[in-house]
């Protein structure tokens, strides 16, 4: 396994659960999530990215795809530890992108490389814009 450190899952919700749902997690995933999630690292029943995960793969199924890319989220937290996570995230990556179109905004995810001390780095860039009377007016968001 990889960078792994003690932590309690149900302390993990005691301190996270209301960032999840002011993130847009509906309150009642997340105290399902609570319920059933015994082992912040384990790649099983019980364990933090295997259950948020079967909650995000019912979203996606189900035709909703945000709350797909919610779930993926948070099955990789709190870090990239192992593949488990690692896959999480590109779920979320390609989630988030399937909901797109359906937000109030123009989208659009662009990787640029930008230089480092050690040569180059791809960072995802996310731009919304307006609609309507404010279109073409672009809000740059780094992730």
């Amino acid at each position: 396994m990889g960078y792994t450190y003690d932590i309690d899952a149900k302390a993990m919700f005691e301190d996270r659960a209301g960032e999840f749902v002011g993130l847009g997690v509906p309150r009642a995933d997340v105290t399902a999530m609570q319920n059933a999630i015994t082992d912040m690292w384990a790649d099983a029943p019980g364990g933090w990215v295997y259950e948020w995960s079967g909650l995000a793969r019912k979203h996606a199924e189900a035709g909703e795809m945000f709350l797909a890319s919610l779930a993926y989220g948070c099955a990789k937290f709190p870090c990239l530890a192992n593949e488990a996570r690692r896959v999480a995230l590109a779920k979320q990556v390609e989630t988030y992108l399937a909901a797109a179109p359906g937000f109030p905004v123009k989208f659009e995810r662009r990787i640029v490389d930008l230089a480092n001390g050690a040569g180059t780095v791809k960072v995802p860039m996310h731009l919304y814009s307006a609609k309507g009377e404010y279109e073409g007016r672009p809000v740059l968001l780094f992730n």
